[in-house]
């Protein structure tokens, strides 16, 4: 869904198809202006009925709250893992505050 202008006609066009999942994803570029996966994320869930969910981009241990309250079927973390000092660590706290 990266540089869609309208998510949600978009949602249910690719929910009407069949797809197993729709993803959004908030890069660095638009991390850097203040934005964040959730509003596009609320709005895919909002108009599709049979296709799951995920969650990428701007994935970190302090928006685990937000994270939980989107409740999305497949979560991604990236740069959440991969840019931490000690990866394990952080990919065993993400999987510890997910239960």
């Amino acid at each position: 869904m990266i540089g869609v202008h309208d998510v949600a006609r978009r949602a249910r066009e690719i929910d009407q198809m069949g797809a197993d999942y729709i993803a959004t994803h908030t890069g660095y570029d638009l991390q850097a202006q203040g934005e964040t996966p959730f509003a596009t994320f609320n709005t895919i869930k909002e108009n599709v009925t049979k296709t799951k969910t995920a969650l990428e981009g701007g994935i970190k241990l302090t928006n685990l709250d937000e994270i939980k309250q989107a409740n999305p079927d497949l979560l991604i973390v990236g740069a959440g893992i991969a840019t931490n000092d000690d990866p394990t660590s952080a990919a065993k706290s993400f999987k510890a505050a997910i239960k």
